[in-house]
């Protein structure tokens, strides 16, 4: 290792921290303008070696990465300042005091350019109003002097973005615009020198304020679309309970102060990570393990957000809250490319800028053969003014955002958004049979509930009321009935076995068995216990999931094609084939194993798999899409596309309303930022747009396309 390195790698040591032998840093970046930037910096991060992990947050400017060594760091940060990006170490506390000064020198750089090009307007106005020679001798000059800190100190985030382009030897938005600024006001200078009047201080401090106006102000409005709170993604959770001196308050998750205790009642789920405080719990925790068997906690175990509360209600002292949850975290890491878009959209920026950059030259080649330096500049100028493709920039990743933001708010965790658009174009969507097509367990026999008395049927209820779960919820249908219910005294959950508990003075066990059935299929079964002796059965059997009907009528109304692949055997299989329509059968696979299924998936030219994440893993991969069902969280998002977080096929429905509208949407963004920049170019070589109209004319073509996407997107 170098001095050099060693000296950097010390110097940063009081920033790093040491957490599970990863080395952990923060850096504000400066000089991140768009999604674009962000890519970049993504991109080479990607290709560093030792990083194992980074999340970038606050509109791109605040970066944490983590690596295996420490003297990976130095290497980092050269490499983001190879780029055009300033990277400086800060503690976590640091980066508001960070960012809200760096808001208040754009301020200030936005206030010297008002404050200059508007005095610069006033001189010209003079001039072109016809004051004496000498006057306008003077006011050119004192136009100089007045352009001098507007190009040298407000344009400094254009020359940032040339720096950057040059560093990079790649096109950005800046780059057209600081070669224009450039070439205009040399040759000015040059003009003011030799007395001629190609004299342009006005055209370009006012472009330059207008520039950095519209920037402001977009930037401020985009970023408050772009703020995401990942509390509100985490499934069930909506607002805390927090007890504050003995009495309950509610407020947003993100706002819990740490350490503090939060309630937790049956049914809800808990909406921190925590300690429990209370002396034990029986919580549901298959959103992050998929395992549909409630767990027993005991005083002092750790509890995860997301995690439901089956019997009575619980305390918990937090620990983390919103992002830093677990399944906070799962939730950020997948909407990471929610938030920067793709690749697609930046390939189309350095395209069409390149194009700019050549048709602003030829076109001042040629018009100044026709009309002279003067209106060569103008009208090329104007070109690079107004066709500046910034609308795209961040048009195309507000897309994937607000459609994956919007798909999370209905149930849906996408992981990359970039999918939906593929919806349309694939015809084959192939589903799983048990626990996706069809419940686990949830329908209760009525004739073997209906076997026991009616004080027996009391007590059983009574007992299954008394938790949440899936095969408790079965017996709510029988709450209408003129049962009378009791309390029940010391309620026991035993994990894969059943429940018991003291029921008007009567010790009461519901034990559950699986035994497979005459036609091979595994129904559950409820042996019912009352003061030890066994009274009866209940069968608690699989039956077709209430929106399976309504997703298939969907389907075939929109010519898909519906393939059923299936573990169980074949008269099962066919009894839930009979309700798909002619028209939309695919093909069924009765008693297939994964590799089966995978190698029928492998076949398809283009197609969407349904499955529980278990034995679909492989099918799930090989599909174009993979879409999982409700369960372990973690294991859902390494081998699918998408995860239901909720078990309603209609959100199916949903996602193929919503890609239809995505792809609309890109459509429209495409067609209209073409149209409107051929046209505009056109109209710039022909002299109808003047540099301070293209100016003008560029933040409200970037205002429209926002309005385009905000309106399509507001709700599907």
């Amino acid at each position: 290792m170098s001095q050099a390195t060693a000296l950097s790698t010390n110097a940063l040591r009081p920033f790093v921290v040491d957490k599970l032998n990863q080395w952990k840093l923060q850096l504000y970046v400066k000089g991140v303008r768009c999604g674009h930037c962000v890519y970049k910096i993504e991109k080479a991060l990607d290709q560093e070696p030792g990083v194992l992990g980074y999340q970038i947050e606050s509109g791109g400017h605040n970066l944490s990465i983590s690596v295996d060594q420490i003297d990976r760091f130095p290497k980092i940060i050269s490499c983001l300042d190879g780029l055009g990006f300033e990277a400086i170490p800060m503690r976590q506390d640091d980066f508001s005091i960070r960012e809200d000064a760096e808001v208040k020198r754009s301020l200030k750089q936005l206030a010297v350019a008002g404050v200059c090009s508007g005095n610069i307007m006033l001189f010209s106005a003079a001039i072109y109003l016809g004051a004496p020679v000498s006057f306008q001798n003077f006011f050119n000059m004192l136009s100089f002097v007045l352009a001098i800190p507007v190009i040298f100190y407000s344009a400094d985030p254009i020359w940032r973005g040339v720096l950057r382009a040059f560093r990079s030897k790649k096109f950005n938005l800046d780059l057209p615009i600081g070669l224009a600024v450039s070439f205009g006001f040399v040759l000015s200078v040059y003009s003011l020198l030799a007395g001629l009047e190609s004299i342009y201080f006005d055209s370009i401090s006012v472009v330059i304020f207008i520039i950095l106006c519209s920037r402001t102000l977009l930037d401020q409005y985009v970023k408050g679309i772009y703020q995401k709170n990942i509390a509100q993604c985490i499934p069930g959770v909506y607002q805390a309970r927090v007890l504050i001196q003995g009495e309950e308050k509610f407020i947003s998750p993100e706002e819990v102060e740490l350490e503090s205790t939060v309630k937790v009642l049956r049914s809800e789920a808990c909406p921190v990570d925590g300690v429990l405080i209370s002396e034990k719990a029986i919580l549901d925790v298959s959103v992050l393990t998929g395992e549909s068997d409630p767990i027993i906690l005991k005083k002092g175990d750790k509890i995860f957000a997301g995690s439901k509360v089956c019997a009575e209600d619980c305390l918990v002292q937090v620990k983390n809250t919103s992002s830093q949850t677990r399944i906070g975290k799962l939730v950020e890491a997948s909407l990471k490319s929610i938030e920067h878009g793709r690749e697609e959209s930046f390939r189309y920026i350095s395209f069409f800028t390149l194009f700019v950059v050549l048709v602003s030259g030829l076109s001042f080649v040629s018009l100044y053969f026709l009309f002279g330096a003067s209106v060569a500049f103008q009208r090329s100028f104007a070109i690079i003014i107004v066709a500046c493709p910034c609308a795209v920039s961040f048009g195309l990743p507000l897309i994937r955002m607000l459609s994956g933001k919007l798909c999370l708010k209905n149930g849906l965790l996408v992981k990359n958004p970039q999918i939906l658009s593929q919806f349309s174009d694939i015809k084959n969507i192939c589903f799983d049979k048990t626990g996706t097509l069809t419940e686990s367990f949830v329908e209760i026999n009525v004739d073997d509930f209906n076997n026991f008395t009616k004080r027996q049927r009391s007590l059983i209820l009574s007992l299954e009321l008394s938790m949440d779960h899936p095969i408790s919820n079965g017996f709510k249908i029988f709450e209408k009935g003129s049962y009378e219910t009791f309390d029940v005294v010391h309620f026991k959950y035993n994990p894969s076995k059943g429940i018991e508990g003291i029921v008007d003075s009567e010790f009461v066990e519901i034990l559950s068995t699986e035994e497979n059935s005459e036609e091979g299929s595994k129904d559950k079964h409820l042996s019912v216990y009352i003061d030890h002796k066994l009274i009866g059965t209940i069968r608690a059997l699989s039956s077709v999931k209430k929106t399976t009907k309504g997703l298939v009528e969907y389907l075939n109304r929109h010519g898909k094609k519906i393939s059923l692949l299936s573990g169980d055997n074949k008269k099962q299989v066919n009894n839930l084939w009979e309700l798909i329509p002619q028209e939309a059968k695919g093909s069924v696979l009765s008693q297939a194993t994964p590799e089966e299924k995978e190698s029928f998936v492998a076949q398809l030219d283009k197609s969407i798999m349904v499955g529980d994440g278990v034995n679909d893993i492989s099918a799930l991969q090989r599909a174009d899409i993979g879409i999982t069902m409700p369960g372990a969280l973690e294991n859902n998002l390494a081998v699918s596309d998408i995860s239901l977080l909720r078990g309603d096929l209609s959100l199916i429905e949903y996602i193929y309303r919503i890609a239809k509208r995505v792809k609309e949407t890109e459509i429209q963004l495409l067609v209209f930022t073409s149209c409107y920049n051929l046209l505009c170019i056109g109209l710039s070589i022909l002299g109808f747009i003047s540099p301070v109209a293209a100016a003008i004319l560029m933040p409200i073509s970037s205002i429209f396309v926002l309005s385009i996407v905000m309106f399509k997107l507001r709700r599907v």
